[in-house]
């Protein structure tokens, strides 16, 4: 998967996958393989954000993260799996499609067997479309252990 950012601001993603021809601009067969997913420790929580920008914020605080590709609408296209049993966190932007995204991803984690545990934590004081790359712009002078450790205790609260 290429990200391509634009002049204007916005950004286009080109997959490309071999198939028996060789290469080719689209999406392998089959489920679709989560954002960082060969990363993440075999143990400890794991967080959802929306979109790799997302996820890469997370890891840049110490929390592994995952996302699936080609945003908000397409959780369904990507393989759970390896999320089964393990203590995931959502973190949902702050707009109706992060809703429903993280929505649609607990209920397919839920569904795994082994199902994950859930917790889907919407974070303080977001504007609306924020994430938790604007949760982490808003608190540049704060180390990020401590950021890291705001967000779990957050995490903590939320009943799964």
């Amino acid at each position: 998967m290429a990200r391509f950012d634009k002049p204007d601001g916005s950004k286009e993603f080109r997959p490309a996958s071999r198939n028996e021809h060789g290469w080719v601009l689209s999406d392998p067969a089959g489920s679709l393989p989560l954002y960082r997913l060969n990363e993440i420790p075999p143990t400890g929580p794991v967080i959802v954000t929306e979109g790799e920008k997302c996820a890469d914020a997370a890891w840049s605080i110490g929390l592994p993260a995952v996302t699936s590709p080609h945003g908000a609408r397409s959780a369904g296209k990507a393989d759970w799996s390896a999320l089964g049993g393990r203590d995931v966190i959502i973190l949902p932007d702050n707009d109706e499609a992060g809703r429903s995204y993280a929505a649609e991803v607990a209920r397919i984690l839920t569904s795994l067997d082994p199902p994950a545990q859930v917790k889907v934590v919407e974070l303080p004081d977001l504007p609306v479309s924020g994430d938790v790359v604007d949760y982490l712009d808003n608190q540049k002078n704060v180390e990020p252990e401590r950021l890291r450790a705001r967000i779990l205790k957050l995490a903590e609260a939320v009943p799964k």
